[in-house]
C-alpha cells in the first residue's frame, strides 16, 4: 500500500508539474501522511473544511488556499491547490492535495486537473487492491485465535533461516513448548476458557520477543519460537524467560 501512494505522489510532482504533493491515508488510529509532508507519524484531528468536504461528497476541489486542519498543517502557505479523494470502491481511503508550481495566481489547465483526477482514481483502486491482498496474506499466515504466526509461516521462515545458517554460520534457536494440563482447562471450564488461555499466551509471546523473532502457534496448545541470532549457550536462558512470561 505504501508503494502505491509513493508512486502517485512522484507522478503528480515529476510528470504533471505540481510543486508539492501531500497524501493523507486513513489508518487504524488516524491519518498517515506521505509525500512532501512536514510530519511523518500518524495524525489525529479534523482535516479542515475543504478536506472534509472532499471526503464527504467524493468531489475534487480546486482552492486558492487551504483553511486549517490537518491538511493545511501539512501544507504550510500552500496556494492554488487541488484536493482529490482516494476512493476505492466508494470507500474513502484518504485524500491527495497538490499545489500548482506556477505561482499562486497561475491557472491550472483543465487537462492537468483531469490527469490528476484520473491518476488519483487509478491509485485509489490500486491502494484498495493492495490492502485487500495484504489482508489476505495476513490471514493466510497468522493464527486466527492468537494472532501469532501459523504453522505455514513458521515452516517457511524456518527454511529460510536454516539456509542462512548454512551459508553464514549465523546461530539459530527454536524453542518448543506446550501448555500443561490444557485438556483439564477445556474439560472443566469450557473451550472459551481454553481459548482465553491461548490468547493470553500469544499476547505474552508477542510482548516477550524481539521484532525479528517469530513466535508461532504450531497447533493446539503447542507453540514454537524461532530465534535468529540466538546462540546455543543463550537458548536455555531465553527459553526460561519465555516460559515465565507465558505463565504469568
Amino acid at each position: 500500500p505504501d508503494e502505491v501512494v509513493d508512486v502517485l505522489v512522484t507522478f503528480l510532482r515529476d510528470q504533471l508539474g505540481f510543486s508539492r504533493v501531500v497524501a493523507l491515508v486513513r489508518g487504524d488510529d488516524g491519518w498517515v501522511p506521505a509525500g512532501d509532508t512536514v510530519a511523518g507519524s500518524t495524525l489525529v484531528g479534523p482535516l479542515g473544511r475543504v478536506g472534509s468536504a472532499v471526503l464527504d461528497d467524493g468531489t475534487p476541489r480546486l482552492v486558492r488556499r487551504l483553511d486549517g486542519g490537518l491538511l493545511a498543517a501539512q501544507f504550510p502557505d500552500a496556494r492554488n491547490v487541488v484536493v482529490a479523494p482516494l476512493l476505492g470502491d466508494d470507500e474513502p481511503l484518504g485524500l491527495v492535495a497538490a499545489e500548482w508550481s506556477r505561482g499562486g495566481r497561475a491557472r491550472i489547465s483543465g487537462l492537468t486537473v483531469s490527469s490528476l483526477k484520473q491518476s488519483v482514481s487509478q491509485a485509489a483502486l490500486a491502494l484498495r487492491n493492495a490492502r485487500l491482498l495484504h489482508e489476505v496474506e495476513h490471514l493466510a499466515t497468522r493464527d486466527e485465535l492468537t494472532g501469532l504466526a501459523n504453522r505455514r509461516l513458521f515452516e517457511e521462515t524456518l527454511t529460510l533461516e536454516l539456509g542462512r545458517h548454512q551459508r553464514t554460520g549465523a546461530p539459530l534457536t527454536v524453542i518448543a513448548f506446550d501448555v500443561d494440563n490444557f485438556k483439564h482447562v477445556n474439560d472443566n471450564f469450557g473451550h472459551a476458557a481454553g481459548d482465553a488461555v491461548l490468547r493470553a499466551i500469544g499476547a505474552s509471546l508477542r510482548g516477550g520477543t524481539k521484532a525479528y523473532d517469530l513466535p508461532s502457534r504450531y497447533g493446539g496448545d503447542e507453540f514454537l519460537v524461532l530465534l535468529p541470532g540466538c546462540a546455543a549457550a543463550d537458548a536455555p536462558g531465553v527459553a526460561e524467560r519465555l516460559r515465565r512470561v507465558a505463565g504469568e
